[in-house]
């Protein structure tokens, strides 16, 4: 009888391994796709930066040559870093969630004048309260008027260089199969069917370890091998993305660093709920003596 309780605990076990790590991979790719996830990607592989030098490689960018140095500071500001991070946000949800955008790829909206016009001159605002343009009042205004009659255009600029850089396009054949997959991971049947599983699972495992109040130290033990896996994983992914150098393309780099980011912050409370069983295990045990 010790025997098959032990062995119907294995069982259990590994059923609580494989459904809360399906839960936690859940809601890593939602976290890998949040745009804290994206902010943290566009500032560690530099691609604000690379963007910046694309774009400014555009004589329309610059306006002319009369505005260069002006734009390059604009553009390498907060606020337009905020843009871009916020868009390419949307942009990767929308794959990742299969819904479509109306600019003909069927996953993105292409960046319209007005909502430029608006970060540019948020970027504007930013530049001259720190200092690094200096422009009075009337040269603003000059400024905005030409900004504006060039808007159209530099929106069509802008949103070929953003394609060129695949910012919009991170899914292709190769990886649509895996893309699938991620979408039906984070549909909530899939989510709540784990979570229901992995309940059972560890409900299962504290009634059949009753006797010797064991059964919250195996559940505690299955979630911290899972975030334990989980992290390594993130680890991996984060070396990858710093070793890769300009060898891989930018968004196969965003997305190491997203993906890292996604698996650490699971791991991060996937191992915080395995060390908070451990006591209730201990409590149990001194409850009974």
């Amino acid at each position: 009888m010790r025997l098959i309780r032990f062995l119907l605990s294995i069982i259990l076990a590994l059923v609580l391994i494989a459904s809360a790590g399906a839960a936690l991979s859940s809601f890593a790719v939602t976290e890998a796709v949040s745009e804290e996830a994206i902010h943290k990607a566009v500032v560690e592989t530099g691609a604000v930066d690379e963007l910046t030098d694309r774009i400014l490689a555009q004589n329309t960018v610059n306006m002319g040559g009369q505005y260069g140095q002006t734009m390059k500071e604009i553009l390498k500001s907060e606020a337009m870093t905020e843009f871009f991070t916020a868009y390419t946000a949307v942009c990767l949800q929308n794959q990742v969630r299969g819904e479509e955008g109306t600019a003909g790829s069927g996953y993105y909206n292409e960046i319209g004048s007005d909502d430029l016009f608006i970060a540019f001159s948020g970027g504007t605002d930013e530049c001259i309260n720190n200092g690094s343009i200096s422009m009075g009042e009337g040269e603003r205004k000059i400024f905005d008027a030409a900004l504006k009659a060039a808007m159209p255009t530099l929106a069509n600029g802008i949103n070929y260089v953003i394609q060129q850089m695949n910012l919009t396009s991170f899914i292709d054949d190769d990886t649509a199969e895996y893309m699938e997959t991620a979408q039906m991971m984070t549909s909530s049947e899939f989510r709540y069917g784990a979570i229901g599983i992995a309940a059972i699972a560890c409900l299962g495992l504290i009634l059949l370890r009753r006797h010797r109040r064991s059964g919250m130290f195996w559940c505690g033990i299955c979630l911290l091998l899972i975030a334990g896996l989980f992290f390594v994983f993130a680890t991996m992914l984060s070396g990858s993305a710093e070793s890769s150098g300009n060898f891989v393309a930018l968004s196969t780099r965003m997305l190491y660093v997203m993906v890292a980011y996604g698996l650490k912050k699971v791991a991060t409370v996937g191992g915080a709920v395995g060390i908070a069983c451990l006591p209730v295990c201990l409590v149990a045990k001194l409850v009974r003596r």
